[in-house]
């Protein structure tokens, strides 16, 4: 049963909890630090909505049944996994159940690479409305899984989407270049800012000039 529709803002996180492949890698207490976009990507993501008119915050993710992608809604208890908080939603709380239960994964085959929990939340994330960013770091991350973000991770890409190595270094050679002509673009665009500044100051120093030696008796003769 959903409950009554009430406007209000919540706070949203996001909590991410080691996996069993990468617990061995890090320190038993390595998920209560802050965001870690490199320990992050190899964690299993829920979402966390706070609200300041409740006692208790709502925890929603992925869930995924006999290979298929479900969802499930419950009270946040927190413990020892740190909710790293990122935005804020303004709306009610039936907004956030319907959110999640017409989330457009919902029925699709699960995998681990291409239909998991990170990319359940990263969709779920983009459709929340209104929506404001407090931690534009996070909430790139976030979206990243989707392609989306600002600044696109590609070691985030190419682990997520288990993106083979020789691709991984295809990806990263372009981006490379990208970065390149754009820094050629703005170097090119100081080069004629310059040029333009000195188009339009020189004759105003030469008339200085002219002027200054004109006042001490020396005319036009003059050597550079």
């Amino acid at each position: 049963m959903k409950p009554e529709s009430k406007p209000e803002s919540f706070d949203v996180g996001i909590v991410y909890r080691p996996l069993e492949s990468s617990r061995a890698s890090y320190p038993n207490d390595w998920y209560k630090r802050n965001w870690d976009r490199k320990i992050a990507k190899f964690s299993h993501w829920a979402l966390v909505f706070r609200s300041s008119k409740r006692s208790k915050s709502l925890q929603v993710e992925l869930v995924p049944r006999e290979k298929r992608v479900t969802y499930r809604i419950k009270d946040f208890t927190g413990g020892q996994f740190q909710v790293h908080f990122f935005g804020i939603y303004s709306g009610d709380l039936s907004g956030i159940y319907k959110l999640a239960e017409e989330h457009s994964m919902n029925g699709d085959k699960y995998s681990k690479s291409e239909n998991n929990c990170q990319h359940w939340v990263a969709r779920l994330v983009d459709k929340l409305k209104p929506f404001r960013i407090t931690s534009q770091t996070i909430y790139d991350d976030i979206l990243c899984v989707m392609g989306k973000s600002k600044f696109l991770d590609v070691s985030v890409v190419s682990v997520v989407y288990n993106v083979p190595l020789s691709y991984r270094k295809a990806i990263g050679s372009v981006v490379k270049r990208r970065a390149q002509a754009v820094r050629e673009v703005v170097r090119e665009a100081k080069e004629r800012v310059v040029q333009k500044v000195a188009r339009r100051l020189y004759p105003i120093a030469f008339d200085l000039v002219l002027r200054r030696r004109a006042r001490q008796g020396l005319g036009m003769a003059w050597r550079w």
